[in-house]
């Protein structure tokens, strides 16, 4: 089972050191089994700091594969943008991919989101970026 954090605005938390290390670890993009590992921590340590984490909503729960866009995202990415830019395209995903630490087979809608904002920005003409964003929104829904 995985974990993602989400961006908190505003608010005061209390986190303990469990807490804390189990936080940084899913920012870290750590699985359940991963942090197991790399801890100390036993599996009940794990499960009360990730409720209180769940509950207090400063991190989500993806379950399933299904909630990942994988490579079908990434290629469309790409080749949307190589026609919106020309070839510097697959450069430039593959650097953002790398600068966001994103996996090819394990993309959430929050980070293909952030890709598509990100490499939009590389399109200097208004129309085309519009038509580079609603192409590939579809993979948001």
């Amino acid at each position: 089972m995985k974990f993602i954090p989400k961006t908190i605005e505003d608010g005061e938390y209390i986190l303990n050191g469990i807490t804390v290390e189990v936080l940084h670890l899913i920012h870290k993009k750590y699985s359940f089994q991963e942090i197991k590992k790399y801890t100390s921590l036993k599996d009940n340590e794990i499960n009360e700091a990730l409720k209180y984490l769940i509950q207090n909503g400063l991190i989500e729960q993806v379950s399933s594969a299904g909630n990942f866009l994988g490579k079908d995202f990434k290629n469309s990415l790409t080749t949307n943008l190589a026609h919106a830019i020309g070839p510097l395209a697959n450069f430039l995903v593959d650097d953002a991919f790398n600068n966001l630490e994103i996996k090819t087979h394990k993309i959430t809608k929050n980070q293909a989101a952030t890709l598509i904002r990100t490499l939009s920005e590389e399109i200097t003409d208004k129309s085309v970026k519009l038509e580079y964003i609603k192409k590939m929104s579809v993979f948001l829904k």
